[in-house]
């Protein structure tokens, strides 16, 4: 029986950078302002610590870079989002070094791309995102940076 072809949907895949830039923001905006500040979010106690690193900021779009840095030789996360403020659009750019992805891979490929690996790595910063909400603290290094927390 042959499988069946992905075909890419672009309208959910719009709205699915579109839920990720509010979600972007109302995480890393200052007070109410439009422009993104940089931040860490600890997600299970001390286990994960997710650093979120503002680049390259201008009018009409912004750099976010996601790292996490993980214990005992797990691989890190490395992933770049363009935050695109006038069509209000966030979406990865580049991911665990990956970058430019095609809407759809053929399948088998030379680097064993999914076929829907655009959709997938977008879907991934959404739930990281919703994790960061449900799970995920200020750090106690940015809070002490922010002089909420008293140093020791």
């Amino acid at each position: 029986m042959p499988l069946r072809k992905y075909k890419f949907n672009l309208i959910a895949h719009i709205s699915r950078c579109e839920a990720n830039y509010y979600r972007l923001c109302r995480l890393l905006s200052q007070a109410n302002r439009r422009e993104l500040a940089s931040r860490s979010i600890v997600i299970d106690g001390q286990q994960f610590e997710l650093h979120f690193k503002v680049h390259q900021t201008g009018t009409f779009s912004t750099e976010v870079e996601l790292c996490q840095q993980n214990p005992d030789g797990i691989p890190e996360l490395r992933m770049k989002v363009h935050v695109c403020h006038d069509l209000q659009t966030a979406e990865v750019v580049s991911y665990q070094g990956h970058h430019r992805f095609r809407v759809v891979y053929p399948y088998p490929n030379p680097a064993m791309h999914l076929p829907n690996e655009k959709e997938l790595v977008n879907k991934f910063l959404t739930e990281l995102l919703k994790l960061c909400f449900t799970d995920g603290l200020v750090s106690e290094r940015e809070l002490l940076e922010m002089g909420v927390l008293a140093s020791r």
